[in-house]
């Protein structure tokens, strides 16, 4: 949620606008798609890599029976390796961390709960940082029957929403 509603933020900030964006961020519809096509994800790129590196290579020149070379077959090709290579060839990383949450406070069904979050942009081609924030999110202004599903994903989009709108120039002009 926090991707989409930062690289195509929604209208306004309003808790309906906020579910619908969120709703669509969950579901993962062909529109999530559009917003984020040119985004790739990092966990992809380190799920992929072993595939494109000399060692995996190796290990296939190596084995001898039919068996093992079919069973390696079939790990490459449930692999993400177009994936991971768009993600490797990425001009920008956007990394959002999660703190640990408040001592004592109220955790969500979801698991959300008060706690400060760490943006950072990192423009790769000339290792220079676009942003970095550090932003306490809480879902206590999240009505209570939209709080037990949507709370994190809600905090995560309003916290999208609200760094996109402090940035002075649109994220793919910098």
């Amino acid at each position: 949620a926090f991707l989409l509603c930062f690289l195509s933020p929604p209208k306004d900030r309003g808790q309906r606008t906020l579910l619908s964006r969120v709703r669509t961020a969950y579901a993962g519809d062909e529109r999530l798609g559009w917003d984020t096509r040119f985004a790739a994800s990092l966990n992809t790129a380190y799920q992929g890599l072993p595939y494109m590196q000399s060692e995996w290579l190796e290990r296939v020149k190596r084995t001898s029976e039919l068996r093992v070379l079919e069973s390696l077959e079939r790990e490459q090709a449930r692999a993400p390796v177009p994936a991971a290579l768009k993600a490797l060839d990425s001009e920008l990383l956007l990394a959002v961390f999660d703190e640990p949450g408040e001592a004592g406070a109220t955790v969500e069904l979801d698991g959300e709960r008060p706690h400060s979050v760490r943006v950072s942009l990192i423009d790769l081609e000339s290792d220079r940082v676009l942003l970095r924030r550090r932003s306490r999110v809480s879902p206590d202004w999240i009505p209570e029957a939209t709080r037990i599903r949507y709370a994190r994903g809600m905090d995560a989009c309003a916290l999208g929403f609200d760094i996109r709108q402090g940035l002075d120039t649109p994220v793919a002009a910098q």
